[in-house]
């Protein structure tokens, strides 16, 4: 009845300084933390560092006698990592990280008395999870509100136009109270309008739209349906007065019934898209003189043909134009301006005549000068990057024209590197000149051993350095080196990212991370690129 079984026992080495354990994060404020753990086996000491990044870092820390830490000056509302270490003497142990997230502030416009001031086209955003009640403003009579909930308070000086407040973009279930004050303080409010679910945002946002009265101060509450909160975006939209308005009942453009004069605009009319339940698809030819878009993640503007702009563009903060067709700057009735915002988007955007860009636009597919020159002095112009494919500047393949000013350049990162590794060094080449490269890993940007000339070890092994090799997460390839041991490897030179500036036809190597977004920003490079001589 019995069995026998053989087994073999391998008994190995500990490790030279084993991880600690049990690591988490307590007491946590809106600025502080606890940091608590257990030993790895017998030592004494311990590497603390708390940052935002997920990734442990390569040294460095806070030296700790005691198995605890207090962390102290974040960030509310951050998630933050703490990365400890045991440190045996010289061996040390492998980093073990736990994430926590601070409390959020209560909101500096938690109440009418602190009310941030809005104009039109803006757009402002706040965390209201640490939000107060404002039941006791008491139910409104106006409109699908009732009475409000935990929310913060702006206030607006009206001027004479038709405004549109739309909390379209807000992360959770709204509501939207406006105030008028009789002397501009909060002291005489009456409610002027509410609503629950607005009609001009696709879920369960709220939207507005009212006339401001020239000089009137209306205060906007922007809260959560019961006690909802989250990241609250609230987008200010104020629509001209003469302007033709787009009235959205379908997306037909070339329908009369869609355009508030019952007509089609010409070369010679002013417009503006506000938010509307359907915004225009221009599938043919169009024109326009002044042109104008509310502030919101909609509408977006689809195009199958040119949309032609014969004056002035005004973009507001999340407003996009998209489709195979381009948005056109002819100029020919004085156009000359393109205000952007925080971070409108034009898909295919096209220069016949000279414009000056202000504020930011983003373009996501191809920017073309075709006989217009512009000028970004006052803004910055960023040509997109994402997994569907990179935005380019064309300058030649039609009339041409020049670029004066600086052009952000974004490149996405794929998993494109052997192994499909998620973070790694790839090589790339400035498209700008002048200007420094952002969103690379930060794991080695303060590497102890500095920047400079990178050391091979003598054998020349392509896989180790020398210990005092500099490191950096950013290298140059310098084509006039003299190689070290006759090793390529010091050709490359370990740079500090966040203050070298990059060289035209220089190449660099950089750790990225898979999925993530570099970006250079600078004059563009236009034209041939020469570089000096070259010895390697």
């Amino acid at each position: 009845y019995g069995e026998t079984e053989d087994y073999d026992v391998t008994v190995l080495a500990p490790p030279a300084c084993p991880s600690v354990s049990g690591l988490v994060a307590s007491g946590i404020t809106t600025t502080t933390a606890n940091l608590n753990w257990v030993l790895g086996c017998t030592e004494t000491e311990w590497r603390v560092l708390v940052n935002t990044s997920a990734s442990p870092p390569a040294s460095g820390g806070n030296l700790q006698s005691i198995l605890t830490y207090a962390a102290t000056s974040l960030l509310p509302n951050t998630t933050y990592y703490a990365h400890v270490r045991a440190v045996c003497g010289a061996p040390v142990s492998a980093w073990t990280t736990v994430s926590f997230t601070t409390l959020a502030a209560v909101p500096v416009n938690d109440n009418c008395s602190g009310a941030t001031t809005l104009v039109c086209g803006q757009t402002a955003t706040e965390n209201t999870s640490a939000a107060t009640s404002d039941a006791a403003m008491g139910f409104c009579g106006v409109g699908s509100g009732g009475a409000p909930s935990l929310g913060v308070w702006y206030k607006f000086v009206g001027t004479g136009d038709d405004v549109q407040v739309s909390l379209c973009a807000s992360n959770f279930d709204t509501k939207l109270h406006i105030y008028e004050s009789l002397d501009g303080t909060c002291g005489t409010l009456t409610c002027l309008d509410s609503n629950d679910d607005g009609p001009l945002c696709p879920a369960s946002q709220s939207s507005i739209t009212f006339s401001a009265v020239l000089g009137t101060t209306y205060y906007f509450l922007p809260g959560g349906y019961l006690a909802n909160t989250g990241n609250l975006e609230i987008n200010i939209s104020c629509i001209p007065p003469g302007v033709i308005t787009w009235l959205g009942a379908s997306t037909d453009d070339d329908d009369l019934s869609n355009w508030s004069t019952g007509a089609i605009p010409t070369c010679s009319d002013d417009i503006f898209i506000p938010l509307t339940p359907n915004s225009p698809t221009f599938d043919g030819a169009f024109e326009c003189k002044n042109f104008g878009i509310a502030s919101s993640v909609s509408p977006t503007i689809t195009l199958t043909s040119t949309l032609g702009v014969c004056g002035d563009v005004s973009m507001s903060n999340g407003s996009s134009i998209v489709g195979d067709g381009f948005m056109s700057l002819n100029g020919t009735n004085g156009g000359v301006n393109f205000a952007g915002a925080l971070n409108p988007s034009v898909e295919n955007l096209r220069l016949t005549s000279n414009y000056t860009f202000t504020g930011n636009v983003n373009v996501t597919n191809v920017l073309q000068l075709d006989g217009g020159n512009l000028n970004t002095s006052g803004g910055t112009v960023t040509l997109k990057s994402d997994v569907a494919g990179t935005a380019y500047l064309d300058d030649w393949t039609a009339a041409g024209g020049t670029f004066s000013g600086n052009l952000r350049q974004e490149r996405y990162i794929t998993s494109g590197v052997p192994g499909g590794i998620a973070v790694g060094q790839r090589l790339f080449g400035s498209a700008v000149s002048g200007g420094t490269v952002s969103g690379l890993n930060t794991t080695y940007a303060g590497y102890s051993a500095g920047t400079g000339q990178v050391i091979p070890l003598t054998s020349c092994d392509p896989n180790n350095l020398n210990s005092n090799s500099p490191y950096s997460n950013l290298f140059e390839w310098n084509e006039d080196a003299t190689f070290l041991f006759s090793c390529y490897q010091s050709g490359w030179f370990a740079l500090d990212a966040a203050s070298s500036a990059l060289t035209p036809a220089r190449g660099y190597s950089g750790w990225m991370n898979a999925g993530s977004t570099i970006s250079v920003t600078g004059p563009p490079n236009t034209g041939a690129v020469s570089y000096g001589a070259l010895s390697n």
